[in-house]
């Protein structure tokens, strides 16, 4: 019999009590807060070039620094927001409607305090939430069999494919493109050879970390290559100050925007634990909310502080609720939490139903890590601000070729094996080439690490139901989400022709 919640989360605090842990936790916040302030460098860049290092370090230490690298890479891509009005990440995408102006007024220190504030209470918050709750939901989980499973990998597909942005056919379109390079390989069931032509190299498959690393960074970098980034990076750095001005964030402006930082959580945490919703939407509803209850919604835009509050709050907390469907079910919600679901698979650590069961003091020290882990950054944030402002300044010209090292490295380094490096060139062009018409990749990483799990599912609800589907119909669950799914997926279709004809008519 299992012991109680409460005493699983004291046993992980022997995982947190090594000092080991807290310095992954330093160097990740350290590292992704200058990869958040640089602009072109995103926090997901990063992640995809350092997860494969990570993965020779034991669990406790390896994922501690990618969770550190997040932490800090989502504030430090508001420091880029807030300066240049150029979001160092997606997430901060809302911080720059007025973290700008308040910069512009003089005041940039106090947003940047405001953003690092609001990102540290948001983000434990709904981190304390989970931790609580994710016991409770594990054990709900263990009574999921394969048809439940199924449908929930085949809801979570539909639903990154639809939530991708304006084009959802071309999200749909992006996840079957992932699907199929799952598929490569040799058979886990049968042993037949799928899409290998012949190469020894593609009988065990595409490396995930060799597919993450091309198709989020090297399409950056050819972005970079290929547009003006450079010199609109250059003009607008000589407008940054090296030093911002010393009067940050008052104990009573805290106050005043704590209001909004509970919404903005809610919020977060809520579109956190329902996969495909990014840190994107978060921000972006969490300050379309505020400004619609404010009193003052004219000050919004022009250097309001609940502006910058509310959706760095909300950004962050979503990093909480997306660990729900990953630790509980294995179904990355983000970008992020595949990454991580890599570190957990690399370690042995098979996120789903038994994952807490069989290894609590563990996922209990991870999950607390993550709630200490925010001090650090409370720490970090306020010591090196000047650092990572600094960093701001750093011309791309110098960290391409240092991106470019780390990319091939990476690459290399997981099996040891130059095939790898060339999956990785070829998967950056696929993933260039998809970008620049408007495919999505987020929707083609996800759907290429769940595909095996789509396939394992699909076979032990056949092996039950004596090779056919029909045993679904008698699974309530396994019928209601994947009637959900296929309704998404239609309406993904189908949407733009209805909205088209309904313009057509006005």
């Amino acid at each position: 019999m299992r012991v109680s919640v409460l005493a699983e989360i004291l046993q992980g605090i022997a995982v947190i009590a090594d000092v080991r842990v807290w310095l992954a936790v330093a160097a990740g916040v350290f590292v992704g807060a200058i990869a958040g302030a640089l602009p072109g460098v995103t926090t997901t860049t990063a992640m995809a070039m350092l997860a494969p290092f990570s993965f020779y370090l034991p669990a406790t230490i390896g994922i501690p620094f990618l969770l550190g690298l997040f932490k800090g890479g989502v504030w430090g891509g508001s420091i880029t927001a807030i300066l240049l009005n150029l979001p160092g990440t997606n997430a901060s995408i809302a911080t720059c409607f007025d973290g700008y102006p308040l910069a512009q007024k003089g005041q940039a220190r106090k947003a940047i305090d405001l953003a690092l504030y609001a990102s540290v209470t948001g983000e434990t918050l709904s981190e304390l939430v989970v931790l609580f709750i994710m016991g409770p939901l594990s054990m709900i989980a263990l009574k999921f069999g394969p048809p439940e499973l199924l449908g929930l990998v085949v809801l979570a597909l539909s639903l990154v494919g639809a939530s991708s942005g304006t084009h959802p056919v071309k999200g749909l379109a992006s996840a079957l493109i992932g699907l199929v390079l799952a598929t490569i390989g040799v058979d886990p069931l049968g042993g037949a050879q799928r899409f290998t032509f012949g190469s020894i190299d593609l009988r065990s498959g595409l490396s995930f970390i060799s597919v993450m690393i091309g198709l989020f960074c090297l399409p950056e970098l050819i972005d970079v290559f290929r547009s003006s980034l450079f010199q609109r990076s250059a003009d607008k750095r000589r407008q940054v100050l090296v030093t911002v001005e010393r009067k940050g964030l008052s104990w009573a402006e805290y106050v005043r925007c704590l209001p909004a930082m509970l919404r903005g959580t809610v919020l977060g945490l809520v579109i956190g634990i329902i996969p495909a919703l990014s840190q994107v939407v978060a921000a972006l509803l969490g300050y379309g909310i505020e400004k619609r209850l404010s009193r003052h919604p004219q000050d919004f835009g022009q250097g309001a502080l609940e502006g910058v509050a509310a959706p760095e709050a909300a950004n962050n907390a979503v990093n909480g609720g997306a660990m729900v469907p990953m630790l509980t079910f294995g179904i990355p919600g983000d970008l992020v939490t595949a990454v991580l679901l890599g570190a957990f698979m690399a370690n042995n650590l098979k996120p789903g139903p038994t994952l807490i069961r069989d290894n609590p003091v563990i996922m209990y020290g991870l999950l607390l890590t993550m709630v200490l882990g925010n001090f650090v950054l409370l720490g970090i944030g306020k010591v090196f601000t000047n650092v990572f402002i600094k960093a701001v300044q750093l011309p791309m010209k110098y960290l391409v070729p240092g991106i470019s090292v780390l990319m091939v490295v990476g690459s290399f380094a997981v099996n040891n094996n130059l095939f790898d490096v060339w999956v990785m060139i070829v998967c950056g062009f696929l993933g260039y080439l998809l970008k620049k018409h408007g495919f999505p990749i987020p929707p083609m990483l996800i759907t290429f690490l769940l595909g095996y799990r789509l396939e394992m599912y699909l076979s032990q609800t056949m092996l039950l139901g004596n090779g056919s589907l029909g045993i679904i119909a008698g699974r309530p669950i396994a019928l209601i989400t994947l009637v959900s799914a296929v309704v998404i997926a239609l309406w993904s279709a189908l949407r733009p022709v209805v909205q088209s004809r309904s313009q057509g008519r006005a």
